[in-house]
């Protein structure tokens, strides 16, 4: 079992603690706000957690693997963490757990002016941020060690995360890249927008922004319907080739 439960002050002085080291020892991250990182970078992190919050946990319990890696396609989410289904019934030494953070949420951090909390606490910085969303993906590792399963929206997970890191939440507010690129170009879903399509002027309903809108024009034999019986169809579209009316 985990038995652990730090009072505020402690979580305070400990994640001080953490980051200090991390930029000591990082080849990349040497400040709030650093512009680079590695998969190393992320196995130091663990390395730093492991002793300093959870008192060697994963070294006395896991004799598995960790691997650790970085992602550009996340959109929602900041991380993930991975187990294969046959995780128990793998001999110790080939079992991997995946942990894995997305690069597009910590390069954005500083494309808003907005605040941006992770599990309920306020970040300041890119390592901030970096830093909590870390600790919410070892509180997966950990639970599903302990209990062969794990879910962010359970109970057992909440206690497990506010014990150690004293987290609040289970979810972040973290900018995204569609949230920055609807910033950009001054759109939003819902905006009537005009755009060129094989030599004809279309209009349209902008339903999602990503790295491209997806827009729904009105068209008579269209795939899409709605509830009024209107027919539609679907168009990706670069968002600097749509003009907004």
């Amino acid at each position: 079992m985990l038995n652990i439960h730090y009072d505020a002050d402690t979580i305070r002085s400990k994640r001080a603690l953490l980051r200090q080291e991390m930029l000591l020892q990082s080849d990349n991250v040497k400040n709030g706000n650093f512009e680079a990182l590695s998969p190393a970078d992320l196995e130091l992190l663990f390395l730093l957690y492991n002793e300093i919050f959870f008192c060697g946990f994963f070294r006395d319990l896991y004799g598995g693997r960790m691997k650790f890696t970085l992602s550009h396609q996340f959109v929602r989410s900041a991380g993930l963490t991975r187990f294969p289904r046959n995780f128990f019934s793998l001999p110790p030494e080939n079992r991997v757990i995946e942990i894995k953070i997305s690069l597009n949420h910590l390069a954005a951090y500083d494309l808003t002016q907005r605040e941006k909390p992770v599990a309920g606490l306020p970040t300041s910085d890119r390592l901030d941020a970096l830093l909590l969303v870390f600790e919410h993906e070892l509180c997966h590792a950990a639970e599903f060690l302990l209990y062969g399963t794990s879910s962010c929206r359970g109970k057992r997970f909440k206690a497990l995360s506010g014990c150690i890191f004293g987290h609040k939440s289970s979810v972040h507010g973290l900018p995204s890249r569609p949230e920055v690129n609807a910033l950009r170009y001054g759109l939003a879903a819902g905006d009537a927008v005009r755009f060129e399509y094989n030599g004809r002027t279309l209009t349209g309903t902008v339903a999602r922004i990503n790295k491209r809108a997806t827009v729904m024009a009105e068209a008579r034999k269209g795939r899409y319907s709605d509830q009024s019986g209107r027919r539609y169809s679907k168009y990706l579209v670069p968002l600097e080739q749509i003009q907004k009316l």
